[in-house]
């Protein structure tokens, strides 16, 4: 993973905060941006090798969010693509990286920024558990394709030839048909 704009205290990088919508590690989204400091984010992260905080705001209908707004954990995305459009929007597709917890935010007048700590995934020490674990996981999780609408076979076929059980959890809970909160807590 890259060390973005490391300091000694965390990563500093800029944020979107999201409305509904929760990004996880290992996915690529699509989102519109339109607020002002969103904006402004977008356009200081592309001076720091495209890196960008994302984190969801608690509720969605919050036009200017405070601290107190947003959650403490979010995803440390990659901006893979700008769409500009004349009316002072943004369609950006995303790749979510890593999952990270605010250490602070900081809150100017046209922009949002923040100093973060990467979270690190703990190996269970019995991972052979863990995996049994992961078999009924993705077992369940091929009856809830079938019984919900059509998912992408390539989303599928992904999750089926990938051996790193935690980006496959990621690609898993990304695709829940389940409110953003539900999201949040994974």
């Amino acid at each position: 993973m890259a060390k973005y704009n490391q300091k000694d205290d965390g990563i500093y990088l800029p944020v979107i905060p999201l409305r509904g919508m929760v990004i996880f590690p290992d996915t690529v989204n699509p989102i519109t941006v339109g607020r002002e400091r969103s904006l402004e984010a977008l356009e200081y992260a592309t001076t720091l090798d495209s890196a960008i905080f994302l984190v969801a705001q608690k509720d969605p209908t919050i036009e200017e969010p405070g601290e107190i707004d947003l959650y403490r954990v979010g995803t440390i995305s990659k901006i893979v693509q700008i769409m500009r459009f004349p009316n002072d929007r943004m369609k950006v597709l995303l790749e979510g990286k890593e999952r990270a917890e605010v250490i602070k935010y900081n809150f100017k007048k046209n922009i949002i920024t923040s100093v973060v700590s990467p979270i690190k995934t703990k190996r269970a020490p019995n991972f052979t558990k863990i995996k049994a674990y992961y078999r009924k996981v993705w077992e369940l999780f091929k009856k809830y394709t079938n019984l919900t609408s059509s998912y992408p076979e390539e989303i599928l076929q992904l999750i089926d030839h990938n051996e790193d059980i935690d980006k496959i959890v990621n690609i898993i809970s990304a695709q829940l048909l389940i409110n953003f909160q539900k999201k949040q807590s994974f």
